[in-house]
C-alpha cells in the first residue's frame, strides 16, 4: 500500500490497496490528516518518527496500528521516506503493509508453544520460564515456593466406558477446579494426559511454614478433585445422557528456596513424591524428603 502526504499529515495521494483495508472512498480518505488514523496509544511513537524524518529524511519500517472507518484497528509495518518534488514541496511516501496474518499466525505460534491445546492452561514449556522467574524471585526475597504435582486417577476408565470426549469433559473440569483452588499469585499447568502441576510462589521465609502453607494448598487441591464429577454426554440424537465420575489424585509436593539446584531438580523431586504416592495406592499427599 502506499499513500504519498505532507509532513503535516495531509494526505494527498494513495492508492487502491489502502482504500480497500481502511474501508474509506478517495474522495473520504483525502480530506481526513493521516495522523488520524493512527491510535492515541502511538502518539510518542509518531513524535519520534518526525524526529527522524527531520534528522535522516527516513523512518521505519516500524509496527503500529491504523484505524479503519468503522472505528477497528489492524496492525501495519510502515515505512517512510521525505522526497523533493518539482516545485520544491517536501513530500513523505510512504509504504504501509498490512501484517494482520503475520500477527494472527503469531498469537497461535505462541499458544501452541507455551499453552495446552485443550484446557488453556500454560504447558511445561510456559510453567518452565515462570519456574525460573520464581526462583529469580525467591532469591531476592528468601521466599520458599512449592511444587505440587498432581496425577488424577480414574481417567482412563471414564474414556474407555464412554469415549475420549468424555475424558477431555474430565480434564477440563479437573483444570477449572485446579485454578479455582490456588491463590491468584500460583500457575496451574498441565503437563500432559492427566498430569499437573501448582507452583506456589510467595511462601514463607520459615521453611517448616512454609511446608504447611504448601500442605493447606495441596490438602484443597486434593479436596476439590476427589468430588463427584457430573456430566451430560448429550447430543442431537441421544439428548441427556448423564454420568457421574468419581476421581481421586496422587499429589506429590516439592518445597523450596532459591538454593544453587538446577530448577529440573525441584521438578525430579516432586514427581519422585507422586510416584511414592502412586505406589501406595494413590488418593493421598506426600512430601518430598530432602534428605534422600
Amino acid at each position: 500500500m502506499l499513500i504519498r502526504t505532507l509532513p503535516s499529515g495531509k494526505l494527498l495521494e494513495v492508492n487502491s490497496s489502502f482504500l480497500k483495508s481502511c474501508g474509506y472512498t478517495r474522495e473520504d480518505i483525502l480530506n481526513i490528516n493521516y495522523r488520524k488514523l493512527i491510535p492515541k496509544k502511538y502518539e510518542d511513537q509518531v513524535i519520534a518518527q518526525i524526529e527522524e524524518l527531520n534528522r535522516i529524511g527516513r523512518f521505519g519500517p516500524i509496527d503500529k496500528e491504523l484505524i479503519r472507518k468503522d472505528g477497528t484497528c489492524y496492525p501495519v509495518r510502515v515505512s517512510g521516506i521525505i522526497l523533493s518534488e518539482v516545485d520544491g514541496r517536501n513530500i513523505l511516501w510512504g509504504i504501509i503493509e498490512d501484517i494482520s496474518d503475520q500477527k494472527h499466525a503469531a498469537v497461535i505460534n505462541y499458544n501452541f508453544t507455551f499453552y495446552d491445546m485443550l484446557t488453556k492452561l500454560p504447558n511445561r514449556n510456559l510453567f518452565t520460564e515462570r519456574l525460573n522467574q520464581v526462583i529469580a524471585a525467591n532469591k531476592r526475597s528468601a521466599r520458599h515456593a512449592a511444587l505440587i504435582f498432581i496425577d488424577v486417577d480414574n481417567v482412563k476408565s471414564l474414556n474407555d466406558e464412554y469415549g475420549k470426549s468424555a475424558g477431555d469433559l474430565l480434564l477440563l473440569e479437573v483444570s477449572s477446579r485446579l485454578k479455582n483452588s490456588v491463590r491468584e499469585t500460583d500457575t496451574v499447568a498441565r503437563f500432559g494426559g492427566a498430569e499437573f502441576v501448582v507452583l506456589a510462589r510467595w511462601l514463607s521465609t520459615d521453611k517448616a511454614e512454609a511446608t504447611n502453607q504448601a500442605g493447606l494448598i495441596a490438602r484443597k487441591l486434593l479436596a476439590a478433585l476427589s468430588a463427584p464429577y457430573k456430566f451430560d454426554l448429550g447430543c442431537d440424537s441421544q439428548p441427556d445422557i448423564l454420568i457421574e465420575h468419581h476421581c481421586t489424585a496422587s499429589i506429590g509436593v516439592a518445597v523450596f528456596n532459591a538454593d544453587e539446584r538446577d530448577p529440573y531438580d525441584f521438578i525430579e523431586w516432586a514427581d519422585s513424591a507422586i510416584y511414592k504416592v502412586e505406589e501406595t495406592g494413590g488418593n493421598s499427599i506426600l512430601f518430598h524428603d530432602t534428605s534422600d
